[in-house]
């Protein structure tokens, strides 16, 4: 089977992205993270950037995810600990521009 990547819900609302090789290891990751939801993400999913990005102040909002990348942060607070999160790869419907964002912070349309 093919690697698909899956957004957990957990119960305070926020969500968890794995990538699960089985369909099987769907249910062992909603144990794990106590998810109260669970669906596949759709590569070509709709969102809206947030904001505070120079594009979203202008009015191009709105686009469709063309990938998701990881990346490390190293935590100032505590040495040795690293943070990583999720960057989407937006390509925005105004302009065709494609910028990266946090997925955290894209609301789903």
């Amino acid at each position: 089977m093919k690697p698909v990547e899956y957004e957990f819900v957990l119960q305070d609302g926020s969500k968890v992205y794995e990538i699960v090789c089985e369909r099987s290891d769907v249910w062992a990751f909603q144990r794990m993270h106590n998810a109260k939801a669970c669906k596949p993400v759709e590569r070509t999913q709709r969102v809206q950037i947030p904001a505070y990005t120079d594009h979203g102040m202008m009015g191009d909002r709105y686009g469709e995810i063309v990938k998701i990348t990881k990346r490390w942060k190293h935590r100032e607070d505590t040495p040795g600990k690293v943070d990583i999160f999720e960057v989407a790869h937006v390509k925005l419907d105004k302009s065709g521009k494609v910028v990266r964002v946090i997925l955290a912070d894209c609301e789903v349309i």
